[in-house]
């Protein structure tokens, strides 16, 4: 399960919304829980708790973040930090053969070995929101984040101060609303011609194809064939997670011997 259908299955956020955060992270980048926060949709407790039940691995509270050991930090380092977005909290045991380290992506097996090879223990991973690392890791490190990463609220330093000159507010600005002006109607003898194309399907057979379809393509050329005789055109998006991933087309030829429609500015 992603991130986007836990929120939507638990009401945290509404459709609506998970769309804009989409949409933000194509235009600005940054993980889906960041754009949400800066987006005011979601707080940090509450995208942490999601991330918790989301992963199964236990939350890296700014707490055990604060306190951080310095001797594992020191050994990681700042580089493979920050690339590998980890944040060493502190050794489990007396033994000290494990150690507890916070990550944005705790899946990531290669992330984890490298780690655990840097630090020479065993790594139990913790999990973090992607804002929440990159602030302690600037704080432990010292290496300032990109100006969209900085979120109003704390005190910030006069570097940052400067920083945030040029970030928008709440680090983020939506796009302008975008409007189309609707196409001019065609006229009955600028259509195309439906009779110039038999029906392809009957609806019972459309509903067996359908019914008897392997994957979804499938599905859409279905529609498609179905449309061939009945529609002047028709337009099949496959959406998953609120992305189109793929379409399918059709447009009835134009009549013969009739001029075709001009186009509009928007064709």
């Amino acid at each position: 399960m992603k991130l986007g259908t836990l929120l939507l299955r638990n009401a945290a956020i509404g459709l609506s919304q998970l769309e804009g955060a989409l949409r933000n992270q194509v235009l600005y980048g940054g993980r889906l829980g960041t754009n949400l926060v800066e987006l005011g949709y979601l707080d940090l407790e509450m995208l942490s708790a999601y991330l918790a039940e989301l992963t199964g691995f236990p939350i890296a509270t700014p707490t055990l973040l604060d306190d951080a050991d310095v001797a594992l930090l020191d050994r990681l380092g700042a580089d493979d930090a920050h690339r590998l977005r980890a944040v060493p909290l502190g050794y489990l045991g007396d033994a000290r053969a494990a150690a507890a380290v916070a990550f944005v992506a705790p899946n990531d097996t290669a992330a984890r070995e490298h780690v655990a090879a840097r630090l020479g223990v065993q790594v139990t991973p913790y999990i973090v929101p992607e804002l929440r690392a990159l602030y302690y890791l600037e704080k432990h490190f010292g290496l300032p984040r990109r100006a969209r990463f900085l979120r109003p609220g704390r005190a910030a330093s006069e570097g940052e101060a400067e920083r945030r000159k040029s970030q928008p507010a709440l680090g983020i600005v939506m796009p302008p609303a975008l409007t189309l002006e609707p196409r001019r109607k065609r006229s009955t003898s600028e259509g195309p011609d439906l009779d110039a194309v038999p029906v392809a399907l009957s609806f019972g057979v459309a509903c067996e194809r359908i019914d008897g379809a392997p994957h979804r393509e499938k599905i859409a050329e279905v529609f498609v064939e179905f449309a061939k005789g009945r529609c002047d055109a028709l337009v099949v998006f496959l959406i998953r997670d609120g992305n189109a991933l793929g379409w399918r087309g059709y447009v009835a030829p134009q009549a013969a011997g009739k001029p075709a429609a001009p186009k509009t500015p928007l064709e």
